[in-house]
Protein backbone atom coordinates (compact mmCIF):
# COMPACT_ATOMS: atom_id res chain seq x y z
CA UNK A 1 0.00 0.00 0.00
CA UNK A 2 2.61 2.30 -0.47
CA UNK A 3 2.26 3.33 -3.82
CA UNK A 4 -0.90 4.73 -2.11
CA UNK A 5 -0.45 7.30 0.60
CA UNK A 6 -4.14 7.70 0.97
CA UNK A 7 -4.37 9.69 4.90
CA UNK A 8 -7.83 7.33 5.88
CA UNK A 9 -5.86 3.93 5.09
CA UNK A 10 -4.92 3.79 9.02
CA UNK A 11 -8.35 3.86 9.67
CA UNK A 12 -8.95 0.50 8.57
CA UNK A 13 -5.83 -0.69 10.19
CA UNK A 14 -8.14 -1.28 13.47
CA UNK A 15 -10.37 -4.22 14.65
CA UNK A 16 -14.02 -4.29 13.63
CA UNK A 17 -16.00 -1.59 15.40
CA UNK A 18 -19.18 -2.57 17.03
CA UNK A 19 -22.46 -0.52 17.40
CA UNK A 20 -21.29 -0.39 21.15
CA UNK A 21 -18.24 0.59 20.62
CA UNK A 22 -16.08 -2.60 21.47
CA UNK A 23 -13.98 -4.38 18.83
CA UNK A 24 -13.06 -8.14 18.02
CA UNK A 25 -10.00 -10.01 18.49
CA UNK A 26 -8.48 -10.33 15.07
CA UNK A 27 -5.17 -12.41 16.44
CA UNK A 28 -7.56 -15.38 16.78
CA UNK A 29 -6.90 -17.87 13.56
CA UNK A 30 -8.43 -20.73 14.99
CA UNK A 31 -11.46 -22.35 13.43
CA UNK A 32 -14.10 -22.28 15.87
CA UNK A 33 -15.69 -25.90 15.37
CA UNK A 34 -19.19 -26.41 16.68
CA UNK A 35 -20.43 -29.82 18.01
CA UNK A 36 -22.87 -31.83 16.25
CA UNK A 37 -25.35 -31.27 19.37
CA UNK A 38 -24.76 -27.67 18.51
CA UNK A 39 -25.43 -27.93 15.06
CA UNK A 40 -27.86 -31.03 14.96
CA UNK A 41 -26.79 -30.90 11.10
CA UNK A 42 -25.29 -34.74 10.14
CA UNK A 43 -24.85 -33.30 6.29
CA UNK A 44 -23.65 -29.50 7.09
CA UNK A 45 -20.36 -30.10 9.56
CA UNK A 46 -17.01 -28.70 10.10
CA UNK A 47 -13.75 -29.74 11.59
CA UNK A 48 -10.32 -28.07 11.74
CA UNK A 49 -9.67 -29.53 8.87
CA UNK A 50 -12.75 -30.24 6.35
CA UNK A 51 -16.13 -28.08 5.80
CA UNK A 52 -18.94 -29.77 4.28
CA UNK A 53 -22.30 -29.18 3.55
CA UNK A 54 -25.08 -31.10 1.68
CA UNK A 55 -27.67 -29.30 -0.70
CA UNK A 56 -31.38 -29.48 0.22
CA UNK A 57 -32.15 -31.30 -3.26
CA UNK A 58 -29.74 -33.71 -5.01
CA UNK A 59 -30.16 -31.68 -8.43
CA UNK A 60 -30.26 -28.01 -7.68
CA UNK A 61 -33.04 -26.11 -9.67
CA UNK A 62 -32.23 -24.37 -12.45
CA UNK A 63 -33.13 -20.10 -12.84
CA UNK A 64 -32.79 -18.78 -16.84
CA UNK A 65 -30.42 -22.20 -17.42
CA UNK A 66 -28.33 -21.14 -14.28
CA UNK A 67 -28.20 -23.72 -11.54
CA UNK A 68 -28.70 -22.69 -7.80
CA UNK A 69 -27.41 -24.28 -5.32
CA UNK A 70 -29.33 -24.26 -1.61
CA UNK A 71 -30.06 -25.34 1.88
CA UNK A 72 -33.16 -24.57 3.81
CA UNK A 73 -31.91 -23.36 7.37
CA UNK A 74 -32.36 -25.73 10.18
CA UNK A 75 -35.61 -24.85 12.48
CA UNK A 76 -33.81 -23.30 15.29
CA UNK A 77 -31.37 -20.62 15.76
CA UNK A 78 -31.73 -16.77 14.92
CA UNK A 79 -32.47 -17.23 11.24
CA UNK A 80 -35.39 -19.15 12.00
CA UNK A 81 -39.02 -17.84 12.94
CA UNK A 82 -40.74 -20.63 14.38
CA UNK A 83 -43.96 -18.22 14.30
CA UNK A 84 -44.39 -19.03 10.69
CA UNK A 85 -41.91 -21.36 9.74
CA UNK A 86 -40.02 -18.92 8.03
CA UNK A 87 -36.30 -18.98 7.26
CA UNK A 88 -34.22 -15.76 6.62
CA UNK A 89 -32.32 -16.31 3.36
CA UNK A 90 -28.44 -15.12 2.28
CA UNK A 91 -27.54 -15.12 -1.52
CA UNK A 92 -23.75 -15.60 -1.55
CA UNK A 93 -21.80 -14.68 -4.93
CA UNK A 94 -18.79 -16.70 -6.11
CA UNK A 95 -15.94 -15.01 -7.40
CA UNK A 96 -14.04 -15.51 -10.73
CA UNK A 97 -13.28 -18.66 -12.18
CA UNK A 98 -10.53 -19.76 -14.65
CA UNK A 99 -11.48 -19.68 -18.38
CA UNK A 100 -12.54 -23.44 -19.09
CA UNK A 101 -12.48 -24.49 -15.24
CA UNK A 102 -15.54 -26.76 -14.48
CA UNK A 103 -18.84 -27.59 -15.98
CA UNK A 104 -21.89 -25.18 -17.14
CA UNK A 105 -23.88 -24.16 -14.33
CA UNK A 106 -21.10 -25.54 -11.59
CA UNK A 107 -19.30 -21.74 -11.92
CA UNK A 108 -15.67 -23.26 -12.37
CA UNK A 109 -13.16 -24.09 -9.99
CA UNK A 110 -14.34 -21.13 -7.30
CA UNK A 111 -17.91 -22.03 -7.93
CA UNK A 112 -21.03 -23.73 -5.47
CA UNK A 113 -20.44 -27.04 -7.67
CA UNK A 114 -17.27 -27.61 -6.26
CA UNK A 115 -17.96 -26.07 -2.37
CA UNK A 116 -22.02 -27.89 -2.08
CA UNK A 117 -21.95 -31.68 -1.88
CA UNK A 118 -18.07 -31.78 -1.26
CA UNK A 119 -15.29 -32.36 1.56
CA UNK A 120 -13.41 -28.94 1.12
CA UNK A 121 -10.03 -29.13 2.52
CA UNK A 122 -8.54 -26.31 4.75
CA UNK A 123 -5.95 -25.88 1.67
CA UNK A 124 -7.99 -25.35 -0.70
CA UNK A 125 -7.70 -22.40 -3.13
CA UNK A 126 -9.35 -19.13 -2.45
CA UNK A 127 -10.17 -20.30 1.39
CA UNK A 128 -13.02 -22.51 0.36
CA UNK A 129 -12.97 -24.46 3.06
CA UNK A 130 -13.52 -21.17 5.13
CA UNK A 131 -16.52 -20.19 2.48
CA UNK A 132 -18.18 -23.31 3.31
CA UNK A 133 -17.49 -22.56 7.54
CA UNK A 134 -19.55 -19.66 6.79
CA UNK A 135 -22.63 -21.87 5.45
CA UNK A 136 -22.08 -24.29 7.70
CA UNK A 137 -22.33 -21.53 10.43
CA UNK A 138 -25.15 -20.02 8.96
CA UNK A 139 -27.03 -22.72 7.89
CA UNK A 140 -27.17 -24.36 11.40
CA UNK A 141 -28.12 -20.69 12.50
CA UNK A 142 -31.38 -21.50 10.62
CA UNK A 143 -30.45 -19.26 7.64
CA UNK A 144 -31.47 -20.14 4.02
CA UNK A 145 -28.22 -20.09 2.09
CA UNK A 146 -28.70 -19.55 -2.09
CA UNK A 147 -25.87 -19.53 -4.43
CA UNK A 148 -26.27 -19.47 -8.23
CA UNK A 149 -23.59 -20.08 -10.41
CA UNK A 150 -21.82 -17.81 -12.33
CA UNK A 151 -22.49 -17.57 -16.34
CA UNK A 152 -19.88 -19.22 -18.12
CA UNK A 153 -17.95 -17.07 -20.81
CA UNK A 154 -14.87 -17.68 -23.04
CA UNK A 155 -12.65 -15.70 -20.63
CA UNK A 156 -13.72 -17.54 -17.09
CA UNK A 157 -16.70 -17.56 -15.10
CA UNK A 158 -17.50 -13.79 -12.84
CA UNK A 159 -20.58 -11.70 -12.68
CA UNK A 160 -21.36 -8.98 -15.29
CA UNK A 161 -21.73 -6.69 -12.78
CA UNK A 162 -18.13 -5.23 -12.99
CA UNK A 163 -17.42 -6.10 -16.65
CA UNK A 164 -16.64 -2.36 -16.57
CA UNK A 165 -16.80 1.22 -15.54
CA UNK A 166 -19.27 2.87 -18.07
CA UNK A 167 -22.76 2.25 -16.83
CA UNK A 168 -25.77 0.16 -18.58
CA UNK A 169 -23.18 -2.52 -20.11
CA UNK A 170 -23.17 -6.19 -19.46
CA UNK A 171 -25.96 -5.44 -16.46
CA UNK A 172 -28.23 -3.81 -18.61
CA UNK A 173 -31.03 -1.28 -17.43
CA UNK A 174 -34.05 -1.76 -16.02
CA UNK A 175 -35.94 -1.77 -19.73
CA UNK A 176 -33.08 -3.52 -21.19
CA UNK A 177 -31.25 -6.03 -18.42
CA UNK A 178 -28.54 -8.29 -19.38
CA UNK A 179 -28.33 -11.89 -18.04
CA UNK A 180 -27.33 -11.33 -14.90
CA UNK A 181 -29.63 -8.82 -13.99
CA UNK A 182 -32.45 -11.30 -15.49
CA UNK A 183 -31.36 -13.54 -13.09
CA UNK A 184 -31.08 -11.38 -9.78
CA UNK A 185 -35.11 -10.20 -10.60
CA UNK A 186 -35.95 -13.93 -11.32
CA UNK A 187 -34.08 -14.93 -7.72
CA UNK A 188 -35.82 -11.61 -5.89
CA UNK A 189 -39.55 -13.37 -7.37
CA UNK A 190 -38.64 -16.93 -5.47
CA UNK A 191 -38.04 -15.20 -2.30
CA UNK A 192 -41.51 -13.51 -2.34
CA UNK A 193 -44.16 -14.96 0.13
CA UNK A 194 -45.95 -16.65 -2.48
CA UNK A 195 -43.18 -19.01 -3.97
CA UNK A 196 -41.59 -22.17 -2.66
CA UNK A 197 -38.51 -23.25 -4.98
CA UNK A 198 -36.41 -22.21 -1.97
CA UNK A 199 -38.57 -23.12 0.75
CA UNK A 200 -40.23 -21.27 3.20
CA UNK A 201 -38.48 -17.59 2.89
CA UNK A 202 -39.03 -14.32 5.59
CA UNK A 203 -39.30 -11.29 3.05
CA UNK A 204 -38.28 -9.39 5.73
CA UNK A 205 -35.01 -10.88 6.66
CA UNK A 206 -32.95 -11.15 3.45
CA UNK A 207 -29.15 -10.60 2.86
CA UNK A 208 -26.03 -10.92 0.29
CA UNK A 209 -22.61 -11.93 0.70
CA UNK A 210 -19.86 -12.32 -2.00
CA UNK A 211 -15.88 -12.15 -2.37
CA UNK A 212 -14.17 -11.23 -5.79
CA UNK A 213 -16.63 -10.64 -8.51
CA UNK A 214 -19.29 -11.49 -5.86
CA UNK A 215 -18.22 -9.37 -3.97
CA UNK A 216 -19.07 -6.54 -6.40
CA UNK A 217 -22.62 -7.99 -7.01
CA UNK A 218 -23.14 -7.52 -3.60
CA UNK A 219 -22.34 -3.85 -3.90
CA UNK A 220 -25.10 -4.67 -6.85
CA UNK A 221 -27.52 -5.64 -4.26
CA UNK A 222 -26.86 -2.97 -2.02
CA UNK A 223 -27.36 -0.05 -4.47
CA UNK A 224 -30.05 -1.91 -6.69
CA UNK A 225 -32.26 -4.37 -4.48
CA UNK A 226 -32.88 -2.47 -1.19
CA UNK A 227 -35.70 -0.69 -0.52
CA UNK A 228 -35.66 0.20 2.82
CA UNK A 229 -37.13 -1.07 6.33
CA UNK A 230 -39.86 0.88 8.75
CA UNK A 231 -39.99 1.64 11.88
CA UNK A 232 -41.32 -2.17 13.11
CA UNK A 233 -38.85 -3.70 10.89
CA UNK A 234 -41.16 -4.65 7.70
CA UNK A 235 -39.61 -4.62 4.77
CA UNK A 236 -41.42 -1.68 2.35
CA UNK A 237 -40.48 -2.42 -1.07
CA UNK A 238 -40.54 -6.69 -1.39
CA UNK A 239 -39.14 -6.72 -4.76
CA UNK A 240 -36.29 -4.83 -3.20
CA UNK A 241 -36.12 -7.23 0.28
CA UNK A 242 -32.07 -6.81 0.84
CA UNK A 243 -31.83 -5.05 4.44
CA UNK A 244 -27.90 -6.03 5.19
CA UNK A 245 -24.69 -7.06 2.93
CA UNK A 246 -21.34 -8.56 3.30
CA UNK A 247 -18.55 -7.70 0.69
CA UNK A 248 -15.58 -9.22 0.66
CA UNK A 249 -12.40 -8.37 -1.83
CA UNK A 250 -14.08 -6.11 -3.78
CA UNK A 251 -15.79 -2.82 -3.82
CA UNK A 252 -18.03 -0.53 -5.50
CA UNK A 253 -20.47 -2.49 -8.34
CA UNK A 254 -19.31 -1.61 -11.47
CA UNK A 255 -15.74 -0.70 -11.09
CA UNK A 256 -13.08 -2.37 -12.92
CA UNK A 257 -10.64 -2.76 -10.99
CA UNK A 258 -7.65 -4.29 -12.58
CA UNK A 259 -4.16 -5.18 -11.79
CA UNK A 260 -2.67 -1.69 -12.76
CA UNK A 261 -2.50 1.64 -10.82
CA UNK A 262 -5.03 3.52 -13.94
CA UNK A 263 -7.62 0.77 -13.27
CA UNK A 264 -7.20 1.13 -9.48
CA UNK A 265 -7.63 5.51 -9.20
CA UNK A 266 -10.25 4.96 -11.91
CA UNK A 267 -12.41 3.04 -9.29
CA UNK A 268 -11.51 5.54 -7.02
CA UNK A 269 -12.88 8.58 -8.98
CA UNK A 270 -15.84 6.43 -10.04
CA UNK A 271 -16.64 5.75 -6.51
CA UNK A 272 -16.59 9.15 -5.17
CA UNK A 273 -18.50 10.27 -7.86
CA UNK A 274 -21.31 8.06 -7.48
CA UNK A 275 -24.37 8.77 -6.18
CA UNK A 276 -25.77 5.95 -4.03
CA UNK A 277 -29.20 5.61 -3.18
CA UNK A 278 -30.80 6.60 0.39
CA UNK A 279 -31.63 3.60 1.15
CA UNK A 280 -28.35 1.42 0.96
CA UNK A 281 -28.27 -1.15 3.33
CA UNK A 282 -26.07 -1.55 6.36
CA UNK A 283 -22.47 -2.86 4.88
CA UNK A 284 -20.12 -4.97 6.18
CA UNK A 285 -16.59 -4.68 4.39
CA UNK A 286 -13.77 -7.56 4.65
CA UNK A 287 -10.39 -7.06 3.02
CA UNK A 288 -7.00 -7.27 3.10
CA UNK A 289 -5.05 -3.92 3.98
CA UNK A 290 -1.55 -5.07 3.21
CA UNK A 291 -1.35 -7.80 0.63
CA UNK A 292 -4.29 -7.81 -1.70
CA UNK A 293 -3.29 -8.89 -4.97
CA UNK A 294 -6.05 -7.86 -7.16
CA UNK A 295 -8.83 -5.56 -5.66
CA UNK A 296 -6.95 -2.66 -4.56
CA UNK A 297 -7.54 -2.02 -1.14
CA UNK A 298 -7.29 1.84 -1.84
CA UNK A 299 -11.09 0.79 -3.89
CA UNK A 300 -12.69 -0.65 -1.02
CA UNK A 301 -11.61 2.23 1.04
CA UNK A 302 -12.94 4.83 -1.64
CA UNK A 303 -16.65 3.15 -1.01
CA UNK A 304 -16.22 2.78 2.41
CA UNK A 305 -15.34 6.35 3.00
CA UNK A 306 -18.42 7.38 -0.02
CA UNK A 307 -20.66 5.52 2.50
CA UNK A 308 -19.66 7.66 5.36
CA UNK A 309 -19.77 11.28 3.47
CA UNK A 310 -22.95 10.36 2.58
CA UNK A 311 -24.42 8.68 5.82
CA UNK A 312 -22.31 10.71 7.89
CA UNK A 313 -24.20 9.17 11.31
CA UNK A 314 -25.62 6.08 9.52
CA UNK A 315 -28.75 5.26 7.81
CA UNK A 316 -31.49 6.66 9.11
CA UNK A 317 -33.55 4.89 6.72
CA UNK A 318 -32.52 1.80 8.97
CA UNK A 319 -34.33 1.88 12.50
CA UNK A 320 -36.00 -0.88 14.15
CA UNK A 321 -38.48 0.07 16.98
CA UNK A 322 -37.10 3.46 17.14
CA UNK A 323 -33.32 2.16 17.41
CA UNK A 324 -31.02 3.32 14.74
CA UNK A 325 -28.92 0.38 13.57
CA UNK A 326 -25.25 0.43 12.72
CA UNK A 327 -24.58 1.80 9.05
CA UNK A 328 -21.47 0.39 8.12
CA UNK A 329 -18.98 -2.07 9.98
CA UNK A 330 -14.77 -3.16 8.93
CA UNK A 331 -12.91 -5.71 8.99
CA UNK A 332 -9.29 -6.32 7.92
CA UNK A 333 -6.99 -8.65 7.58
CA UNK A 334 -3.40 -9.70 6.17
CA UNK A 335 -3.38 -12.84 4.32
CA UNK A 336 -3.82 -15.43 6.90
CA UNK A 337 -5.98 -17.82 5.23
CA UNK A 338 -3.69 -20.24 3.11
CA UNK A 339 -2.58 -20.82 0.33
CA UNK A 340 -2.88 -17.06 -0.93
CA UNK A 341 -2.38 -13.60 0.50
CA UNK A 342 -5.22 -11.60 0.37
CA UNK A 343 -7.67 -12.24 -2.64
CA UNK A 344 -9.58 -15.29 -0.92
CA UNK A 345 -12.27 -16.37 1.75
CA UNK A 346 -10.85 -15.43 5.24
CA UNK A 347 -10.17 -17.29 8.33
CA UNK A 348 -11.51 -14.20 10.02
CA UNK A 349 -15.70 -15.32 8.65
CA UNK A 350 -14.72 -18.22 11.18
CA UNK A 351 -11.77 -17.68 13.26
CA UNK A 352 -13.71 -16.25 16.11
CA UNK A 353 -16.04 -17.09 18.62
CA UNK A 354 -18.57 -16.65 16.45
CA UNK A 355 -18.70 -15.99 13.01
CA UNK A 356 -18.24 -12.43 11.79
CA UNK A 357 -20.86 -13.01 9.30
CA UNK A 358 -23.35 -14.73 11.03
CA UNK A 359 -23.18 -12.05 13.66
CA UNK A 360 -23.47 -8.95 11.16
CA UNK A 361 -26.62 -10.61 9.43
CA UNK A 362 -28.00 -11.65 12.97
CA UNK A 363 -27.65 -7.71 14.05
CA UNK A 364 -29.60 -6.36 11.42
CA UNK A 365 -32.75 -8.86 12.13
Amino acid sequence: MQKYSFSFVALFAVSVATACGGASDENSTDVEVASTTQQGLADCQVTSTTAFCATTTPTPPVLLGRSVFYRVGANTGPGYDAATGRHAAVVLFQGTSEPGAGEDNAGGNNGPGTAWNVSVPISREFGGYYQVATVVALVSAGYTVIQPAARRRPVGYFWDTNAGIPLGSAWGTASSPGPDRQLMNALVAQLQPGASLFGPIDIHHVYAMGISSGGYMSSRIANEYAGGINANSTVKVTSKPFRAVAIQSAAYQNCSNRASPTGFFNCVQHTAAANLPTNHPPTFFLHDDTNEPIVDFATADAYYGKLGMQFPTGNPVYTVNGVQETFRRLDTFNGESEPEPGHQWSDLLTGDSSNDILEWFNSHR
